[in-house]
């Protein structure tokens, strides 16, 4: 546990100590409020957790706590004991699940664009080979209109089945592409 006075002291303690992982503030800081800390927490980028505590029962200084997405609001008389225990366990387990949850979908986001960037991909290769192929097809199709010997027939026959095959290939990695 750590204890500041002040807020540039609390501050200043945020931003150079990255291991603090709750911060629990009383809504009246030598200077100024809690509020006013809050946003130069927020002005700073200083993302951890908080518990306000005040001595009064205002509910305007609720909703400006919730504003500022505070985690917990509670009264002075209330925070001692169990409560204030069970408050900042309650508080750190909520933290670590939505960090879960924020990892998790940063986690599917990247196998979202990984799978799109392979469909692109596949589909970009099907398309390359399909237009070369579609020429030799038309190709082969004109010469065997063609008078040609029986190699040559036997030649064209071959180079048909083959195409085929490949065709067919493409085909097979298309289908695994589909979305």
């Amino acid at each position: 546990m750590i204890w500041k006075n002040n807020g540039p002291d609390g501050l200043a303690e945020l931003e150079s100590n990255p291991t603090i992982d709750l911060l629990i503030l009383d809504h009246y800081v030598s200077e100024s409020t809690g509020f006013d800390f809050l946003q130069r927490m927020k002005d700073r980028q200083i993302d951890v957790p908080v518990i306000l505590l005040t001595s009064q029962r205002e509910f305007h200084l609720a909703v400006e706590a919730l504003r500022f997405g505070v985690e917990e609001y509670m009264l002075k008389e209330d925070a001692v004991g169990p409560l204030l225990t069970k408050t900042v366990l309650n508080v750190r387990e909520r933290t670590r699940l939505r960090k879960q949850v924020q990892d998790q979908e940063k986690t599917d986001l990247l196998e979202k664009k990984r799978a799109d960037a392979i469909h692109e991909l596949v589909v970009t290769i099907c398309h390359e080979f399909n237009n070369p192929l579609a020429a030799i097809k038309i190709s082969t199709d004109i010469l065997s209109r063609q008078w040609l010997s029986d190699g040559e027939r036997q030649l064209i026959r071959d180079l048909d089945d083959s195409i085929s095959v490949i065709e067919g290939e493409i085909q097979k990695l298309r289908d695994l592409t589909v979305k």
